[in-house]
C-alpha cells in the first residue's frame, strides 16, 4: 500500500506545474509539465492561453488522483492500526497486576506501549525509501493517531469496569481497595497510575513522530479517556515515575 501511494505521489509530482509568471507557459516544477509547456509557443496571447489551459488540465489530472491516493492512505493506516491494536488488550490485565498483591506504586510504562509503536515505526522505516519525507511523516502521524483511538477505547473500558467493581465492593461492605492507610495508594490507585503512565508514554512516543492531541483526534480522545485516573496518578506519583 505504501508503494502504491508513493507511485501516485510520484505521478502527481510529475504533473504538478508552478510558475513565477501566472500568464507564462513555462512551469518551474513537474517533469511532464515542463515537457508539455516546453512545446508551447513562447510569445503572444496564444502562449499565455495555451499555458493556462495546460496547467488547468494538469491540475484536473492531479485532482482526479487525490481520491485513490486518499483511499490508499486510509487503507494503509487501517492496516497499521490493526497491527497495533492487539497490543492494547494488555490493558485489561492491569488490574491483575495489583489486586491483592501489595505491590509498590508503578513508576514506568508497561511493555505493551513500546510494542504498540512497532508497526508504526515499521511503516515509517519501510516508506522512507519510497515516498517523500513529508508524506512519510504524515503517514506515521496518522498511524499513531489511529492507534490512539483503540488505546482510548480499551482505557475507557478498563476505567468503567474497575468503577463497577469498586461500587460492588462498597455495596458488599468492602472498602474498595487494599492499599492500607488513607495516605497510601490503594490497589485501584495503582491501576489508575499504571494506565496514566502507559498513556503518557504512548503520547510521548507519538509526539516524537509529530503527532499531537488536538481537536477530536485519537490522541485527544486518549487524553480524555484517562482523565478520570489523573487524580490518583498525581496524588501518589513518586519523583522517580517516568514514562
Amino acid at each position: 500500500l505504501a508503494r502504491s501511494a508513493s507511485d501516485i505521489l510520484s505521478v502527481m509530482s510529475t504533473l504538478h506545474a508552478t510558475t513565477s509568471d501566472p500568464d507564462g507557459p513555462q512551469p518551474t516544477s513537474g517533469g511532464l509539465a515542463r515537457l508539455l509547456c516546453g512545446r508551447l509557443p513562447r510569445a503572444g496571447n496564444t502562449a499565455a492561453d495555451s499555458g493556462k489551459l495546460v496547467r488547468a488540465l494538469l491540475d484536473e489530472a492531479i485532482g482526479e488522483l487525490r481520491q485513490p491516493l486518499g483511499k490508499l492512505e486510509e487503507a494503509m493506516l487501517r492496516q497499521v492500526s490493526s497491527a497495533a491494536a492487539p497490543q492494547f488488550t494488555a490493558i485489561r490485565g492491569i488490574p491483575a497486576l495489583y489486586r491483592m498483591l501489595n505491590k509498590p506504586v508503578p513508576t514506568k510504562a508497561s511493555p505493551y506501549v513500546e510494542s504498540s509503536m512497532q508497526p508504526i515505526l515499521a511503516l515509517r522505516e519501510a516508506a522512507r525509501s519510497l515516498a517523500p519525507a513529508d508524506a512519510v511523516a504524515a503517514w506515521a502521524r496518522g498511524a499513531a493517531d489511529a492507534a490512539a483511538v483503540e488505546f482510548s477505547v480499551q482505557a475507557a473500558q478498563l476505567l468503567e469496569s474497575t468503577r463497577q467493581q469498586e461500587a460492588s465492593l462498597r455495596r458488599l461492605g468492602g472498602r474498595g481497595g487494599t492499599g492500607g492507610e488513607a495516605q497510601q495508594a490503594t490497589d485501584l490507585d495503582k491501576i489508575h497510575m499504571q494506565l496514566c503512565l502507559d498513556a503518557d508514554a504512548f503520547i510521548a512516543a507519538a509526539a516524537e513522530l509529530g503527532a499531537v492531541a488536538e481537536g477530536g483526534n485519537g490522541l485527544a480522545r486518549l487524553v480524555e479517556a484517562v482523565e478520570p485516573a489523573r487524580q490518583a496518578y498525581e496524588a501518589h506519583r513518586p519523583p522517580s515515575a517516568a514514562p
